[in-house]
């Protein structure tokens, strides 16, 4: 039997976390600087992350020291010292328009970006090349009116090792016109979804991968009928649904899905995708419901393929088939050696009309990673 597994071995290396390097000058920003038009050395570096932008050109490295950055207690982010991205035409605190690398020198646990409510977003990526945190060298984002990262229409953008908590609506979200990596980030208690890939143009994609979404009410949310994203090696649990995908031609591979209230759930309008979503080697156990759910009809031929998944200890099913078209779930691992079935410890795989093809089954649990 071909396994789709052999035909994505070089996704453990896509899905490699990204560490800190510098390029260009290094400018220093710290709680005990000054911001001025030449701050920035070692030893005179600047209070604020836009300061430290604004004297950068393109190409340079800003280290970021421990601390609080954003809204500094005033109430609004014109004081000295605090974030000004908005003043420079921005929906976000701090405003990265140029091609940096921006790293923390204490990781995200130490060093906090908070705008405390005063703009849309508390970072906004708005230009081509740039690398915002690296692992053990990212940031805390939070206090977004709605998100904490945005990052749209843009290419070759790393954001690595960070933490977006408690934003109002999502706590990374990002269109690529090419490629968008989110490598080693974590987000937590966003109101609406954790990590959320939009569509961009045909053939650009997002990379999400060993990224961990916890107690989201989406923990990744995924769209674009014509962009290729993949989702590899990521942790969505404790979510009310751990991946929510609107039809379009997204690769999940090598995920843990677990503890959520549905596991996958796929839905949108009935449109042309460029391919079918394939879902491979990923662990959907113990969601309280469905591990996957079809929740509205594709377009023909739209259905995920469903490979060398583990699908049991969900609450109702492994998968729920409400769509009229036939499920294609063959060669996955049910629970119990005897396949699908209501009885435990093996998962079903229900169908509101149309069965769900799920001979040959596998009769052993797949190593997912």
């Amino acid at each position: 039997m071909k396994h789709i597994f052999g035909a994505l071995a070089g996704a453990s290396i896509l899905a490699s976390s990204a560490f800190a390097t510098t390029t260009g000058n290094t400018l220093y920003i710290a709680n005990n600087g000054l911001d001025s038009p030449t701050c920035g050395a070692s030893d005179a570096p600047c209070r604020s992350i836009s300061q430290g932008i604004v004297n950068a050109v393109a190409g340079d490295t800003l280290v970021v020291r421990p601390g609080k950055y954003g809204e500094n207690g005033s109430g609004s982010v014109d004081q000295p010292g605090e974030e000004f991205g908005t003043t420079l035409g921005a929906n976000a605190g701090v405003y990265v328009n140029k091609q940096l690398t921006i790293i923390s020198s204490a990781g995200a646990e130490s060093t906090l970006i908070d705008v405390a409510n005063t703009s849309y977003a508390a970072v906004q990526i708005a230009a081509d090349g740039v690398t915002f945190g690296a692992k053990g060298a990212g940031f805390t984002i939070t206090g977004g009116q709605y998100d904490g990262l945005d990052a749209f229409g843009v290419n070759l953008v790393t954001i690595a090792g960070n933490i977006a908590s408690k934003n109002p609506q999502f706590g990374f979200a990002v269109a690529s016109t090419g490629l968008i990596e989110l490598r080693g980030n974590s987000a937590f208690g966003n109101q609406n979804s954790g990590f959320v890939a939009f569509e961009g143009p045909a053939g650009a994609y997002v990379l999400l991968a060993n990224n961990t979404a916890i107690g989201n009410t989406y923990g990744m949310y995924t769209h674009g009928a014509a962009s290729p994203h993949q989702l590899v090696n990521n942790e969505l649990n404790g979510n009310d649904i751990g991946l929510e995908v609107v039809w379009g031609p997204v690769r999940i591979a090598q995920n843990n899905i677990s503890g959520n209230t549905r596991g996958i759930e796929f839905f949108g309008p009935s449109t042309p995708i460029s391919g079918p979503p394939v879902v491979v080697r990923n662990n959907l156990l113990g969601n309280k419901t469905f591990g996957i759910e079809i929740l509205e009809e594709p377009a023909p031929g739209g259905l995920p393929r469903v490979r060398e998944n583990n699908l049991f200890a969900n609450g109702f099913c492994g998968t729920n088939n409400r769509s009229s078209q036939t499920l294609d779930a063959r060669n996955n691992f049910w629970g119990a050696a005897t396949g699908p079935s209501d009885t435990d410890p093996a998962d079903n795989a229900c169908s509101v009309s149309t069965p769900t093809r799920t001979t040959p089954f596998a009769v052993s649990e797949f190593a997912v990673r």
